[in-house]
């Protein structure tokens, strides 16, 4: 379908884990939750165009991110 965008959000959610989304988003909004960490496996994420991570308390990845 043209101009459908997969997209997951959960800005403020209070999230503190990085939850599943599917294979094809391209867009994904953790903003303003308190995740620490990033799961190497969104590095491999083909369609990923925008990752909003912003406000969270980052410190690094989850396993390696170049690891195939």
């Amino acid at each position: 379908m043209i101009g459908v965008m997969p997209e997951s959000r959960a800005p403020a959610a209070g999230l503190t884990s990085f939850p599943p989304v599917p294979d094809d988003v391209r867009l994904i909004d953790l903003a303003w939750n308190d995740l620490a960490e990033v799961p190497a496996w969104v590095t491999r994420l083909a369609s990923l165009e925008e990752l909003r991570l912003d406000g969270n308390r980052l410190r690094g990845w989850t396993g390696s991110p170049t690891s195939a």
